[in-house]
């Protein structure tokens, strides 16, 4: 006999949300239709609600596994058709319990549809057929005898077939000429709003949080909602999977429907390991689980319904599944697969996936290495939750973490808020490092941002000195945060406006004692040590002009070990500017492209002339230094006179003999115009040089005798000689004497 619960619609009940039913089955024009999707979607309820509220005439048919004998699945379907008005049931045709029909199965099934379109035709009729729970059948002879029914189907029939595994292969040619309609999973899952609209109506309670959590666990998935809620209902809004797999059903019912779809072997073992990460590529699960059939078994589970998602390359099942399917996987077999994955994850660079799998995989050693690693991509706002999970397992691990993890830790501790915590990981930075490092800059800089507003001279100086520290040992800025980076572009602005205002914020003096002058006070700078001062006159010589790091190690400290040399450089420049910030000078060495530079417009030298005088100098433009002969009345001094290196000996030697070729020049060409008494003033500057020059003590003989003053000539000529017996023990040589006494008979005569 026929079971009477088999060929009957299932009764309505109210659903928990009434999904739309799409334009293009309501319109009748796909004669076939399937709906091929995951068990607990609402197939059934769906479409026993479609064809009572658009009064579609059906005839229904519920599978089971024992509808896999060809007999019995004809007789259900001979007692359908006979429901067709003018169609009457033909008996004795099929022996019910037999084992062999009168008439093959297909040629039978022909005759019955053959019978059915007559009497369609008759009645002016449509009907659908609702073959429900197909994924029952395993059989080759009913999947034959569907491909016939889909051929030979009535004009005035249409077929909908209910499936929760993937589409059968006799409807795939009809998929692909337009023929049948498949309804995919946006037609039955939920939306977030429809998830809402639930939630609130059966648990008023419930807030708009847990609502999109409970979506977000389930993605939509009508079974997976309605359980959810109402373990929400019972737990007072406080979750845990464990709780929920035992409470609810939840994990009974998937038990229960992957045991009948027959699900063992190594596709199970596939379906476990996949789920351990929380999503995966081709590539990727193949590093991870290193299977040969890997895109077999993927094919297999993605188009089987088993809530298995792909979207833009990635795979990823529906997060209430994978937390079921996790919990089945052995500890080591987990570890195994995340650490495989994570490696894969770190040679592609893709550090955040990394990460999760260390966590997920509680992959301490792994985790450790990875987070100096990957620092600077985690210290980001969308990834300072998925940092601070890690930092907290380590934490509570006893991990040492390495310089670079240290780094890291610090910056999150400080976007967190967690200044305690900061200090702790800056402490242990320290230790391992000494003084001066990027730790005690950070330490600095995040200090000075929390207490700006107590002091903001103050504090603003000490961002400025950090940053700089930083920038000038090739070091990027730590985290900040948003307020922070305002505060920065408004210290920026005031800084800068401040140098406007100023003009001139320093005067030096290069000759004798190098010094670095106030304008306002006329203070001085002081100096921590003398190669603190020789850098800075080095830069000032340099006028502006940017200098590499490797020519400033190599002037500075030619004979230093290179790596000695430039740890000195990096606290040498840290101690100026310290010592420049006292009067907001900090900003004056500049940092950029890893060269360094004094900018020109904020410094002035007292003789600010002096390479327009060198030029004429050297080209013995005699006419135009005449309008610079103040400068030669007096010797400048020694150039960097306290500044003991090669270049500034150079320098010194260089600018004497400009000095002394300038006074030369003036002199000659007053003494060639007859003005002995300006002639005389040049030569005796330069002599100041060249004290044992017996041309120069020549033209100043001569200048004398044409001033007409033979009293000074004589004592000139008298100290001249006194210094050359002294210095060079020796009278000064027969030519000088005799013009001596020439002159001396001249001055005779004429007295």
């Amino acid at each position: 006999m026929l079971l009477r619960q088999k060929i009957k619609p299932p009764d309505q009940r109210p659903d928990a949300v009434k999904k739309a039913v799409p334009a293009a089955l309501k319109s009748g024009q796909y004669p076939l239709c399937v709906i091929s999707q995951p068990f607990g979607s609402g197939k059934t309820v769906f479409i026993s609600r479609y064809v009572r509220e658009h009064g579609v005439q059906v005839l229904w048919y519920n599978l089971d596994s024992t509808d896999n004998q060809e007999y019995l699945f004809l007789e259900y379907m001979e007692y359908l058709f006979s429901q067709i008005p003018g169609r009457n049931p033909q008996r004795g045709v099929t022996a019910w319990g037999g084992e062999k029909f009168e008439i093959p199965p297909p040629e039978r099934l022909r005759s019955l549809l053959g019978g059915a379109s007559e009497a369609l035709r008759a009645g002016g009729e449509r009907y659908c057929l609702v073959i429900d729970s197909f994924e029952t059948i395993t059989g080759d002879g009913i999947n034959a005898m569907m491909d016939q029914m889909v051929k030979y189907r009535p004009d005035e029939l249409s077929i909908i077939l209910i499936t929760n595994r993937e589409i059968p292969g006799f409807l795939l040619r009809p998929i692909l000429n337009g023929e049948c309609l498949a309804l995919g999973g946006e037609t039955l899952f939920w939306t977030r709003e429809e998830t809402r609209e639930y939630m609130f109506r059966e648990l008023p309670e419930s807030g708009e949080d847990q609502a999109d959590w409970v979506y977000g666990q389930t993605e939509g998935w009508p079974a997976g909602i309605v359980l959810l809620t109402r373990y929400l209902r019972q737990c007072a809004g406080k979750w845990d999977w464990d709780e929920i797999f035992l409470n609810t059903y939840l994990g009974d019912y998937l038990d229960e429907a992957l045991s009948e779809r027959g699900i063992e072997g190594d596709l199970w073992e596939f379906i476990i390991s996949t789920a351990v990460p929380r999503d995966f590529t081709g590539e990727s699960g193949m590093a991870a689980l290193e299977d040969e059939r890997f895109m077999e078994h993927l094919h297999r589970v993605f188009h089987g319904n088993l809530f298995l998602q792909y979207q833009e390359g990635i795979y990823h099942y529906i997060p209430f599944f994978r937390e079921y399917l996790v919990r089945k996987c052995a500890q080591n077999r987990k570890q195994g697969i995340l650490s495989r994955l994570l490696t894969f994850y770190v040679k592609k660079r893709e550090y955040i996936r990394a990460v999760r799998c260390g966590l997920d995989g509680r992959l301490t050693e792994q985790l450790s290495g990875l987070l100096g690693l990957c620092g600077r991509e985690l210290l980001r706002e969308e990834h300072l939750r998925l940092l601070g999970e890690a930092l907290d397992f380590l934490g509570e691990q006893e991990v040492e973490m390495d310089l670079e993890s240290l780094e890291t830790a610090a910056q999150y501790a400080y976007a967190a808020g967690r200044y305690s915590r900061m200090e702790s990981y800056l402490n242990q930075g320290d230790i391992q490092f000494g003084k001066e490092n990027r730790f005690s800059a950070y330490r600095s800089l995040y200090k000075a941002f929390l207490h700006l507003r107590e002091d903001r001279e103050r504090y603003g100086t000490q961002i400025n000195n950090a940053l700089f520290f930083l920038k000038e040992n090739g070091l990027a800025v730590p985290y900040l945060r948003e307020q922070d980076r305002e505060a920065l572009k408004e210290l920026d602005a005031e800084y800068m406006a401040l140098e406007q205002k100023s003009g001139v914020r320093l005067l030096v003096n290069p000759f004798g004692t190098f010094r670095a002058l106030l304008p306002d006070s006329g203070k001085a700078l002081s100096w921590r040590t003398k190669k603190g001062r020789e850098l800075f006159a080095y830069l000032v010589e340099m006028k502006g002009k940017p200098v590499e790091r490797k020519q400033l190690i190599k002037t500075l400290w030619p004979e230093e070990i290179p790596d000695n040399a430039v740890a000195m450089l990096h606290n040498m420049i840290y101690s100026i500017r310290k010592e420049l910030s006292a009067y907001h000078l900090e900003g004056l060495i500049r940092y950029q492209d890893r060269r360094y530079s004094l900018p020109v417009e904020m410094i002035q030298q007292e003789f600010s002339d002096l390479e327009e005088i060198s030029r004429m100098v050297e080209t013995g433009a005699v006419e135009r230094l005449r309008g610079k002969e103040e400068r030669f009345e007096r010797y400048w001094g020694r150039y960097l006179e306290n500044i003991d290196n090669q270049w500034s000996e150079e320098l010194g030697n260089y600018y004497d003999r400009i000095f002394e070729k300038g006074c030369r020049l003036l002199g000659d060409s007053y003494l060639g115009e007859g003005n002995y008494e300006r002639a005389e003033v040049f030569y005796r500057s330069a002599a100041q040089l060249d004290p044992y020059s017996e041309e120069l003590e020549e033209k100043r003989l001569e200048c004398y005798r044409g001033m007409g003053d033979y009293r000074q000539m004589k004592r000139q000529y008298e100290a001249f000689e006194k210094v050359c017996i002294k210095d060079l023990d020796g009278p000064p040589s027969p030519v000088l004497e005799t013009f001596y006494r020439k002159c001396s008979r001249e001055a005779g005569k004429n007295q």
